[in-house]
């Protein structure tokens, strides 16, 4: 064991040093998902109140601590340190640097205790347990998904499942149900990977001991304290700190997060790179799919697929790997994760039974799950090995067989490490800043952040949800995770994951245009204004604009301004949108034109009320187009007579109930077509909420602008809904027309400006 360690420390110091001299001032990544994990962790420690709320970001509803992928674990040890300790907060980064690069050397001796239960002498059990630990396919998360960096948590769970087997100690049941507690603590996704593990252990002992009879009925307990009672406490946690019930349960599919076999196969880093160039079917594989399992262990599957076949052909028993019978048991538990993560059976015509997975659909990549086979595939290849060549006769070359695999593995693993260090060493020059000294973060010398409520960025970032997607740059994102970790206020953005829907949208309408009152208003404590961060290399849209026009200049970078945003400008918001409508309604010239007014009579457009298909639940009149999930429905196909070529054309349709799960992720298809041939131009398919323009009672106004390609030429607007099966949807009020006219229509007790509805008052 010590030379296991002494072994990986050499390992870790030489691949890792630089981080590990100023892990404090080190950022493993400055953008994404790694600096989200950052921001929260930090921001939890330094500022919030709750051990399992954070209120870092989707403000004013904050979050369960869960979702935000700070490793919870952590920080909230570091927060409980930080009560007798104040100075350890200064220190968090450095701490979760250190913790993760630490799980490389845990990892490693739980994979020496499984060589050693396998009958592998020592020295050679410690040198391939740190090559396998380094050439770990979760070290790529090192890069972002830190939670899921941990390399010790799945060899630990075999290794206890082994010692389990051979003892049947209660004490090792509860080494595992703590282990599955933390695990899930840490991340979800550990709970899947241990509930396979365990799930399928049990599940043989239950077929081996059911043909012995002699099935154990207290094993009940076993299993009890082992899973089910760590994942009940965990989800316990989660609904005592949750009051949402809203959140997605259809993720953004497993359809284009499974592995692939050439990935999981054939590698495609260094050293063998040039694999990767010369096989173009890399270039369609996802990157959460590589889980290259390395050389020795695709020799050895290769040497152990012959083997099992001629052990098939002679009717000899072919199942066996391992001489040690949970060590055989767990691999083959391994083999059918790895079936899992590449999709089956899900991928052989039952995509069906994705539906009935309930909460473990929220594990959509499924292609972690190839992490196990990783692990165990090392794990028996290697013992193998080291058992033919030194516990039976055998000649020289089998010795050499084995250093070989050693130096081979180990070449990976540096390799791997070395690939993976270099990208690892970053800073954060205005986080490092704690004084505020640099010219950049003068601004806060002169702003008090106990007058202002939230940061409000412009633009909007929103990611998480599952039912929006709204990136706008990694820039923005910095920007305000910096500005709120220096000064503690928490934002409105959100890169979180499982956000509820409802909030979501209150949030995100303020960003559209306010046809209705904004909501956010009723859930603020107070009226103290917003502090809005505006990128300065960002044009807002006209809504933005409008949301702006009350706001108060503070202070300016040169990378974004900061303005006071009064709530009452929120709370104003959609009656002066209102009346500014009304007034460039009078103030414009119209012409009478199929019963409505347009801004200009020769220009096309063509609106289609849908009045002829009978609805329960038109947006206006007495019809509306309904259609069903797994159907494509056809919204408009037709010329657009007399428009020509390279002329704007903006489509926009109503869709209702958009707040359900998956509703705005319906996909828009525009095809483009020749008028004389027929021949598609250009089609383009793009989820709705990509384009959604407004919000209005249960409505959702979808716009999208589009240039034509030839004069007179013909246009098939259709949707497709392939998320939530056995859904219904209704749209309505579909308009097509030239995006530089305005077309209205006015009535005693309303206006409708291009789709959208408007209530005439008395004091307009």
């Amino acid at each position: 064991m010590g030379l296991c360690l002494g072994f990986s420390l050499i390992f870790l110091l030489t691949f890792f040093g630089k981080v590990i001299r100023d892990p404090c001032n080190t950022w493993f990544s400055t953008g994404g998902d790694g600096m989200k994990a950052y921001y929260t962790a930090l921001y939890h420690v330094k500022y919030d109140s709750l051990a399992l709320r954070s209120n870092a970001m989707n403000y004013p509803f904050g979050e369960v601590l869960s979702f935000t992928d700070n490793q919870p674990l952590v920080v909230n040890t570091v927060r409980a340190i930080a009560e007798s300790f104040p100075g350890v907060r200064e220190h968090t980064t450095g701490i979760l640097n250190l913790m993760m690069l630490l799980s490389i050397l845990l990892g490693a001796l739980f994979i020496f205790l499984i060589l050693s239960e396998s009958g592998v002498s020592w020295w050679y059990a410690a040198i391939a347990a740190t090559g396998i630990a380094f050439l770990s396919p979760q070290l790529n998360r090192l890069g972002g998904h830190f939670s899921l960096s941990w390399v010790f948590w799945i060899p630990l769970v075999a290794w206890l499942i082994i010692r389990f087997d051979r003892s049947r100690w209660l004490i090792y049941s509860l080494l595992l149900g703590v282990t599955t507690f933390m695990a899930g603590f840490l991340h979800f996704y550990y709970v899947g990977f241990i509930g396979f593990l365990v799930g399928g252990y049990w599940l043989f002992r239950f077929v081996y001991y059911r043909r012995a009879s002699t099935f154990w009925y207290r094993d009940v307990l076993h299993i009890f304290l082992q899973f089910i009672l760590p994942l009940l406490l965990l989800q316990l946690l989660v609904l005592l700190n949750d009051d949402v019930i809203d959140r997605t349960g259809y993720p953004f599919g497993y359809q284009g997060s499974t592995a692939h076999p050439v990935a999981v196969f054939l590698p495609s880093g260094t050293p063998w790179a040039f694999v990767s160039r010369f096989l173009t079917v890399f270039k369609h594989i996802n990157w959460e799919s590589y889980a290259y399992i390395g050389t020795v262990a695709l020799m050895g599957c290769l040497t152990g697929i012959f083997f099992l076949i001629r052990r098939i052909v002679r009717k000899e028993t072919f199942h066996r790997v391992s001489e040690v019978k949970p060590v055989n048991v767990i691999f083959w538990i391994s083999f059918f994760a790895l079936l899992f993560s590449i999709g089956i059976p899900f991928i052989l015509g039952m995509e069906r039974l994705y539906e009935y997975l309930g909460p473990f659909r929220q594990l959509r990549v499924l292609a972690r799950f190839s992490w196990i086979f990783y692990y165990m595939v090392n794990i028996v290849v290697f013992a193998s090995l080291f058992h033919r060549a030194f516990t039976t006769p055998a000649k020289w070359w089998w010795k050499s067989l084995a250093f070989a695999a050693l130096a081979l593995l180990l070449f990976e693993a540096a390799s791997n490490a070395r690939g993976i260090a270099v990208h690892l060493n970053n800073r954060m020059v205005l986080l490092e800043d704690r004084d505020n000294d640099l010219p950049e973060n003068q601004w806060v010398h002169r702003i008090n952040p106990s007058g202002y409520q939230a940061i409000m960025p412009i633009p909007y970032f929103h990611v998480g949800s599952e039912n929006i997607w709204v990136e706008n740059g990694p820039e923005i994102k910095e920007a305000v995770m910096v500005a709120s970790l220096k000064t503690g206020l928490p934002t409105t953005g959100v890169e979180m994951s499982r956000t509820s829907i409802s909030q979501t949208y209150i949030n995100y309408s303020l960003y559209t245009e306010p046809l209705q009152r904004a909501e956010l208003t009723d859930y603020l404590p107070d009226e103290r204004p917003f502090l809005v961060l505006w990128l300065n290399s960002y044009e807002p849209t006209p809504p933005e604009r409008w949301l702006l026009r009350g706001a108060t200049l503070l202070d300016s970078t040169g990378q974004f301004t900061l303005l006071s945003l009064p709530v009452g400008q929120i709370k104003s918001l959609h009656e002066t949108w209102r009346r500014n409508v009304f007034q460039k309604f009078e103030n414009q010239y119209h012409t009478p034109r199929n019963g409505v007014l347009v801004s200009d009579p020769h220009a096309f457009f063509t609106w289609l009320t849908y009045d002829e298909h009978p609805s329960r639940h038109p947006l206006r009149g007495s019809g509306a187009l309904s259609f069903s999930s797994g159907k494509q429905v056809t919204l408009f196909s037709g010329a657009l007579e007399e428009v020509p070529g390279k002329r704007s054309v903006t489509v926009g349709f109503w869709l209702y109930r958009y707040q359900d799960d998956g509703s705005l992720r319906t996909e828009m298809t525009l095809s483009q077509q020749d008028p004389e041939t027929g021949r598609v131009l250009q089609s383009v398919t793009t989820p709705l909420f990509k384009h959604v323009k407004a919000f209005q009672g249960d409505w959702a106004l979808v716009e999208a602008a589009f240039e034509t390609i030839s004069d007179n030429e013909i246009v098939e607007i259709s949707l497709m809904h392939s998320v939530v099966p056995n859904a219904h949807f209704v749209v309505d009020e579909l308009l097509i027309r030239e995006s530089e006219i305005d077309v209205w229509q006015s009535g005693e007790n309303f206006l409708i400006f291009n789709g959208r509805y408007f209530v005439r008052r008395e004091n307009r």
